[in-house]
């Protein structure tokens, strides 16, 4: 079962894995159906993963039908940029909703009812080595998840569940295009470090099939620069942080750090 399966790293995994004639739930909002024609093997759903009550269906639905399947990729995820000083909550529980909680949701739902060993693959972001405030439920969601897979891995070993998470660089998807550009040295260094949706679901396929690991980092050289950048970012002095913002409350103005 894969998520989020109308572009980018999802559209490409659901190729790759119809090309090796694997059985596919493709979830996702947007789902075309016109595409059963090329992917024989795949059976799509669109629906919204936000929706409590279509994922409780959903798993009902397929354990009904003795389809459960044995890997879930869950890659469905949105990005807004937020560059108010202040929290949006309504665009923050939007982000979390899918990024975050839908995962969860399914999870719950899933975990009861699977009486085989399987895997659950969190596909996670380079947020999580250096935050961008420009993005907070992005950030909050890949974060918390990402974690939630590293203790559920050893929580669920016994069980013959397997939890990992990749970990990625920037992606030349969609959603690249729609992240807060940096600007300067650290834009420079983002494009230089960009892989390719092709390249990550080829590596994410035998990630999922051969590697014991729990957590695998896409362009290692991207994740490099990030541990550098935080690094870089923790020492210097706060006048010369990446991320600042100007609150303002009547005529006095502070300048606070994110």
């Amino acid at each position: 079962m894969i998520t989020g399966t109308s572009g980018g790293i999802g559209k490409e995994l659901l190729k790759r894995y119809s090309a090796l004639g694997v059985r596919i739930i493709a979830l996702d909002k947007d789902c075309d159906p016109s595409l059963a024609g090329i992917h024989r093997t795949t059976i799509f759903h669109q629906m919204d993963i936000t929706d409590e009550t279509a994922v409780e269906g959903l798993v009902k639905s397929l354990e009904a039908d003795n389809l459960l399947p044995d890997t879930y990729i869950f890659n469905a995820a949105i990005l807004e940029v937020d560059n108010d000083p202040f929290i949006d909550y309504a665009k923050l529980r939007r982000v979390l909703d899918v990024d975050m909680l839908s995962t969860l949701k399914f999870l719950s739902c899933l975990l009861p009812r699977l009486n085989k060993p399987a895997t659950f693959v969190f596909v996670s972001s380079g947020v999580v080595i250096f935050p961008n405030p420009s993005n907070l439920g992005y950030f909050l969601g890949k974060l918390a998840m990402t974690r939630v897979f590293d203790v559920f891995a050893h929580r669920y070993a016994s069980a013959g569940f397997r939890f990992k998470s990749v970990i990625l660089g920037p992606i030349n998807c969609g959603m690249l295009k729609e992240s807060s550009n940096p600007g300067g040295f650290v834009s420079f260094l983002r494009d230089m470090t960009t892989g390719t949706p092709e390249a990550a679901a080829n590596k994410i396929i035998v990630f999922v099939k051969k590697s014991c690991r729990r957590r695998m980092y896409y362009r290692c050289v991207s994740a490099l620069i990030l541990w550098i950048a935080r690094f870089v970012q923790a020492i210097l002095p706060s006048s010369m942080k990446a991320y600042r913002v100007k609150i303002c409350h009547g005529d006095r103005t502070n300048e606070s750090m994110q």
